[in-house]
């Protein structure tokens, strides 16, 4: 049942944000081909033109792929589609789980159109040249290629953004818990479930600097890290993410198996 109930949010929420993965990686092509042609100022201004438009539509995916699935979270489960919802021959675990799912798949796939977006627009062997160059004294200290540190970089904000939509999901969870200025209680829960989750992750960065000084002073110190020190502070914090999103489901199947009640 959960692969059904999975199929059906998925092809809802890419049904809907198609439209802005479409439109971006359309005037991201245009933005291209206008802006490649030389000696004419008009063909410039489109090219800015269609180049803001893409800006507007890839960025747009990610703000409504955040704000819908909190939004369809709230109406499916606690407004009026949560009658039909509640009535499913299926655990609640499984419409949560669900949900969470949707938001783990579309998330990644707005990043990737996102990219995609932004190779079309700007790829050519001089920005790489530069963009390797800006950050070759990053590189170099991690002795890592330009593919593989914009592969980390990107892989840190994806569960970043996974832990931002789960807090969200909390936050709606705790905030219909109370009877009256539910949406409020929602927000305020779910900031205060986001800024928990980053100090747990500045804890559990801390826990290791007390068994090593050499870690410690990336807490007390200004001055350039050992390099294994660095990369282990890399993986770590990226397995505390990891452990923070995973703890995050279980705790929000918990409080969901609780019970639930509808507006």
């Amino acid at each position: 049942m959960l692969g059904r109930l999975l199929k059906y949010d998925l092809k809802q929420f890419l049904k809907f944000l198609s439209v802005f993965y479409i439109l971006g990686l359309f005037f991201a092509v245009l933005t291209r081909l206008f802006l490649n042609i030389d000696n004419s100022l008009f063909m410039k201004i489109v090219g800015e033109i269609c180049r803001g438009a893409a800006f507007s539509m890839l960025f747009s995916a990610f703000a409504n792929n955040i704000l819908r699935l909190w939004v369809k979270f709230r109406q499916s489960v606690y407004g009026d589609e949560s009658y039909l919802t509640h009535t499913l021959p299926v655990k609640k675990h499984c419409i949560y789980s669900s949900k969470m799912l949707t938001a783990v798949i579309t998330a990644f796939v707005s990043l990737i159109v996102l990219i995609l977006g932004l190779f079309v627009i700007y790829y050519s062997k001089e920005n790489a040249d530069a963009l390797k160059a800006m950050i070759s004294p990053i590189l170099n200290t991690f002795n890592i290629s330009l593919l593989t540190g914009l592969v980390l970089v990107v892989f840190v904000l994806y569960l970043e953004f996974i832990n931002i939509l789960q807090c969200g999901f909390t936050g709606i969870i705790l905030g219909h818990r109370f009877n009256n200025g539910k949406l409020g209680m929602s927000v305020l829960f779910g900031f205060i479930i986001y800024m928990l989750s980053q100090i747990t992750i500045v804890i559990l960065m801390f826990i290791p600097a007390i068994f090593n000084s050499d870690f410690m002073n990336i807490f007390v110190t200004t001055k350039a890290m050992n390099l294994e020190v660095i990369k282990f502070a890399v993986v770590y914090s990226i397995i505390s993410y990891i452990v923070i999103n995973i703890v995050g489901f279980l705790i929000n199947i918990k409080l969901f198996n609780k019970g639930v009640n509808v507006d």
